[in-house]
């Protein structure tokens, strides 16, 4: 018989209270605990010695069991030798240790070993009840903790099944990091492909707790059926809405997790035209994806929408892709709070995770993160070549005074992002992003708060260039400082746009310089196109 399993020993007509094994070698003080024990609501089983002790649990299995008390000083074997030969089989059993002998060190070294409490014989009924109470309720709620960590695994192993079975973790069109708070979370991504269409759907299923993990579990393998099913988005949106009002939702209170109400399900659904490469974003509570093109310009896509499972009348944000290149980046609300933690762009964190060398770099980065954290990003054409975001920031016209704690939140971005970068190029970046912003901010917005500037700062990868492209609403300026040999120093605004035109191995103006596009080639590229 396993020693961890429970036997029918006290099965019929047991107290709730529990199973206590009682171990003395003095017959008058073992009975007595067991009269005591049974007074209290206690199943007590007895033995008088640490053999009869270990015979009892390994035919009886220690599960049997929901405290075990013993005497301390025995004939052949102490209770400490039992406590240390327990702790192999079951820590989750608590153990009590009684003496009328023991001096400071020994209390200290059972106490050390795993014993719950030391109690002084002889002992009194209420300090055995405390006793008593105290660790049936330590076992139990240490075997719960272990049934739940036993249950997370199992869904855990579903999850890695349904990321192989949907074609994720290996799929070409899209890098994908998942870091839950435990070993099973609630967000999930599904892909599925038709000779029509590519999807992509990317979804986060509120709470934290195994009922969550189940839920999402649940919604992955429904999902994947009802596309299966030739379901369209918006049909297969409103059956899972349907699901979570009518029957999940719709539950017992007795059926939820404690401290579970409602469940909500944001998601996003990518779905793309194989044949026109026309690409629809539904949107129900998923933070604002974000599109890239291949040239280093990114935006922002529509607004979250509502989460399904609040309303029958579902909110959903249904906007198409102004492109049909380039790539999408998506992540959930994980993402954006540990991002804010560290005080950097979710941008940044974001090409951190997905270019990480394997999962332990991406466990170790997330090690402080409080809620799961999901990010994809989704390749609509079959090309690994393209900037990427690192920081996507806007400001209005009355923040010229904020610019140095602007540029402090650039200078950690991008340091996170690209830990290699040098400071040398690191100064060249931050200084001309500086100048650039503040001049966008005093003359692009002339100083109204009511107007907005931007800055975008992007990487490629493959020719390890940075790309900075600062953009404002105003009408541009006389352009000839990049030209000009000689520009008049005395023009404030000019010194700063010498600093733009040195500085950058390559600089470009769109709208008469209101949009500026600076490089640096971290590495000196090959084929370029700006």
């Amino acid at each position: 018989m396993l020693l961890t399993q429970p036997s029918s020993l006290a099965s019929s007509g047991s107290p709730k209270k529990g199973t206590v094994l009682l171990i003395d070698d003095e017959a008058l003080i073992l009975e007595s605990s067991k009269d005591i024990a049974e007074l209290l609501g206690y199943t007590a089983i007895t033995a008088n010695s640490v053999s009869e002790a270990e015979r009892i649990l390994t035919q009886e299995g220690t599960r049997t069991f929901d405290c075990v008390v013993t005497d301390y000083k025995m004939p052949t074997k102490t209770g400490l030798e039992l406590l240390e030969w327990l702790r192999q089989f079951d820590p989750n059993l608590s153990i009590i240790v009684s003496t009328g002998y023991a001096g400071h060190k020994d209390v200290a070294s059972m106490l050390r070993h795993g014993a719950l409490d030391v109690l002084n014989k002889p002992v009194p009924l209420d300090v055995m009840r405390i006793a008593l109470d105290k660790g049936v309720k330590k076992t139990n709620d240490l075997r719960e903790q272990n049934k739940q960590r036993h249950s997370i695994l199992q869904v855990a192993e579903v999850y890695q099944y349904l990321f192989q079975l949907h074609g994720v973790i290996d799929s070409p069109q899209a890098d994908m990091c998942f870091i839950p708070m435990h070993q099973a979370g609630g967000d999930f991504v599904i892909m599925d492909e038709t000779v029509r269409r590519r999807l992509l759907m990317v979804a986060d299923v509120s709470g934290h707790d195994l009922d969550s993990a189940y839920l999402s579990a649940y919604m992955q393998g429904a999902a994947t059926g009802l596309l299966k099913g030739g379901y369209n988005p918006a049909r297969l949106l409103r059956e899972l809405n349907h699901f979570l009002l009518e029957k999940w939702n719709a539950r017992g209170f007795e059926d939820f997790a404690d401290g579970v109400n409602e469940a909500s399900v944001c998601c996003l659904l990518v779905e793309m035209n194989r044949s026109t490469g026309r690409v629809v974003l539904h949107n129900n509570g998923i933070p604002e994806p974000v599109y890239t093109r291949p040239n280093g310009r990114s935006e922002t896509q529509g607004v979250r929408g509502c989460p399904l499972g609040l309303y029958d009348e579902m909110d959903t944000e249904v906007m198409e892709l102004p492109g049909t290149d380039g790539e999408i980046l998506v992540w959930s609300d994980g993402l954006e709070d540990f991002a804010r933690e560290v005080q950097i762009a979710s941008e940044a964190l974001a090409y951190r995770l997905l270019n990480c060398a394997n999962r332990d770099a991406q466990i170790d980065l997330l090690k402080e993160a409080e809620d799961d954290v999901l990010v994809v990003r989704f390749r609509l054409k079959d090309s690994f070549d393209q900037f990427r975001p690192i920081v996507l920031f806007e400001a209005h016209g009355g923040q010229a005074k904020d610019i140095d704690s602007i540029e402090d939140f650039w200078s950690r971005s991008i340091t996170y992002a690209l830990p290699d970068i040098s400071e040398d190029a690191l100064y060249g970046i931050l200084l001309v992003s500086r100048e650039g912003f503040l001049n966008a901010i005093r003359h692009g917005c002339s100083g109204d708060p009511e107007k907005k500037c931007s800055i975008q700062m992007h990487y490629h990868p493959s020719f390890s260039t940075f790309r900075i492209v600062i953009s404002d609403p105003g009408q541009g300026y006389d352009d000839t400082y990049l030209v000009d040999e000689e520009p008049d120093l005395e023009q404030e605004r000019n010194s700063g746009l010498i600093l733009m035109r040195n500085f950058p191995d390559h600089v470009n103006i769109e709208r008469r310089g209101a949009t500026v596009i600076m490089d640096f080639y971290l590495k000196k590229p090959e084929n370029l196109e700006v």
